[in-house]
């Protein structure tokens, strides 16, 4: 059996110190789970927010979703050109933010545009020598690899978050509908009740 026992400390007019126990919490009958369903319930938790962003013209696919990605990766390039007398060794500091907002807005086909255009920005106007596209450094490879294998993965993970947003919110709109069940009558096809 689990002793559970809260303790009060009060201090009487004479300044003494005394401790009581209150007997409410004196003692649960079986286990700490059964204690604490007699306290009662907790509130309902809430859904943490989805990171999610909706804008009809950026949706995946359309053309404003690529030209969003360009964007992106143009205003990347400019800051890190801007930088670049100040600062050596990171090449592809600026590129990691267009990549991830393009990715976030535009969904998985802009973020691998915006991925492919900081290469080759990168490659012509940042990396020695400069307006080509070869790599003559073996080290500024290995960070080009090393990028495009971290950024490829972060398009995929993020792509693939929006992409499971976009069924749950499909799937909520199905079952939520009109009469409050799903049009076919059963629970959605990507619900697992």
């Amino acid at each position: 059996m689990l002793k559970l026992g809260l303790a009060e400390h009060v201090v009487s007019s004479s300044g003494t110190r005394k401790t009581v126990r209150k007997k409410d919490a004196a003692q649960p009958s079986g286990s700490l789970l059964a204690y604490l369903r007699k306290l009662g319930r907790p509130r309902a938790m809430r859904p943490p927010p989805l990171m999610y962003i909706d804008i009809p013209a950026l949706r995946p696919g359309t053309v404003g979703a690529y030209a969003f990605a360009f964007a992106c990766t143009a205003v990347a390039t400019l800051i890190r050109l801007a930088i670049h007398p100040h600062v050596e060794g990171v090449q592809y500091v600026t590129f990691f933010p267009a990549v991830i907002i393009a990715t976030l807005i535009s969904g998985f086909g802009a973020g691998l545009f915006s991925l492919l255009l900081s290469i080759g920005a990168a490659a012509f106007l940042i990396l020695p020598p400069r307006f080509s596209f070869y790599i003559g450094n073996l080290s500024d490879l290995l960070a080009t690899l090393l990028f495009i294998l971290i950024t490829f993965s972060l398009v995929i993970v993020i792509g693939g978050m929006r992409f499971a947003i976009e069924r749950h919110q499909a799937s909520t709109k199905s079952w939520n509908s009109t009469d409050g069940s799903p049009r076919d009558g059963g629970p959605p096809r990507d619900c697992r009740c």
